[in-house]
């Protein structure tokens, strides 16, 4: 009678735990220097320059507009509909308003963060499995 034979290997590890494992050698050092760098770039221009720029002072007034008008779905600036993005960075900046209040600096934190999020993300993914 032939049966297959099933090997029963206890040193079987699955993808997840070959790419858990393999992410967790990055070392402290390598955390920090991509902090410091993110730090040194983004924290620096935080609270200056104003937003002086067209499109960034129209951003931040279409966030403080849904946070006073407790519209979430539909973007507006000065009381005119504005349909030109989608909603989710103003989300971040209407969340960040309500958190802190309505500052400059409140306007550029959760872009700073999402950069900070994303470079953490791209640094610690593995590129390939071998």
């Amino acid at each position: 009678m032939n049966q297959p034979v099933v090997l029963q290997n206890p040193s079987h590890q699955t993808a997840f735990s070959l790419r858990h494992s393999r992410n967790s050698n990055y070392s402290i050092g390598s955390i920090a220097i991509i902090g410091l760098l993110w730090g040194a770039i983004y924290l620096a221009g935080m609270f200056a320059p104003a937003l002086l720029d067209d499109a960034d002072s129209v951003h931040a007034e279409a966030a403080r507009e849904m946070v006073l008008r407790h519209d979430w779905v539909t973007l507006h600036t000065n009381g005119i509909r504005y349909l030109e993005k989608a909603p989710l960075m103003y989300w971040g900046v209407a969340g960040s308003y309500l958190l802190f209040g309505v500052s400059e600096w409140s306007t550029r934190l959760p872009l700073m963060l999402g950069v900070l999020h994303r470079v953490g993300s791209v640094s610690f993914y593995p590129l390939s499995d071998s």
